[in-house]
């Protein structure tokens, strides 16, 4: 019984420190790279847009290719709106490709999105002919635009910025899994085992001694023995 109350008290306070614990760290996002979306068991959709059978058709990633040859073409949802994309993203164990969302997530829902970059980075040029004395005025007029907030602003207007994870609100709890804390339940199951064992243990050796004591034959003292001092 000592032994399975100990259990118990380190039971409630292991389960104790990891649920504090847990809800004051931030889970780590593993999958940040296409290599790690291949190795998952996550499905993907791609958004239902020409340029999209474009890129896939025309890409010399092989991350991407495979991505497309293991994880969308065998996907009878491998293209669709991109409502019904969010739709699948929400319900868990999909990853969906898009330009942008109109959808609405709650706090949870937010911070645990992760995003994997599918699109190569590219860098925009303007043809010209060499020499042209237009360079220096585009190059100019670019810089100001940029210098201005214009291109942020039309960017602000064509694209959602990614929400942000707000870990204050009071709504927010991250959910914990009982196979997170199996362990502890496994050292309280060794624990009841171990002071079971040993109550048995106790029991059966009683048991043995009282049978000694009841089966032993007291020894007879002959007579005339003396004791010698």
């Amino acid at each position: 019984m000592l032994i399975a109350m100990v259990s118990s008290m380190l039971l409630v306070q292991f389960y104790s420190t990891f649920i504090v614990g847990y809800q004051l760290i931030t889970p780590p996002k593993t999958i940040n790279t296409l290599e790690k979306l291949l190795d998952s068991d996550i499905k993907m959709s791609v958004e239902n847009l020409s340029y999209q059978y474009d890129f896939f058709r025309r890409t010399k990633s092989q991350e991407a290719l495979k991505l497309y040859e293991t994880k969308i073409l065998p996907n009878k949802y491998g293209f669709v709106n991109i409502s019904f994309g969010m739709q699948l993203v929400k319900r868990g164990g999909y990853a969906f490709h898009c330009e942008t969302s109109y959808d609405t997530f709650t706090d949870r829902e937010i911070c645990e999105l992760q995003q994997v970059q599918l699109y190569p980075q590219r860098s925009v040029h303007l043809p010209m002919i060499k020499g042209t004395p237009l360079r220096e005025l585009f190059k100019v007029n670019l810089q100001l635009l940029k210098e201005s907030g214009l291109l942020a602003y039309h960017h602000s207007r064509s694209y959602i910025p990614k929400p942000k994870c707000n870990k204050q609100s009071d709504n927010h709890t991250e959910q914990i899994h009982l196979t997170d804390v199996k362990f502890a339940f496994l050292l309280l199951g060794v624990g009841m085992a171990a002071s079971v064992a040993m109550l048995l243990w106790e029991f059966v050796f009683v048991r043995l001694q009282h049978w000694w004591h009841q089966h032993q034959t007291p020894a007879t003292i002959p007579k005339g023995f003396v004791w010698l001092n």
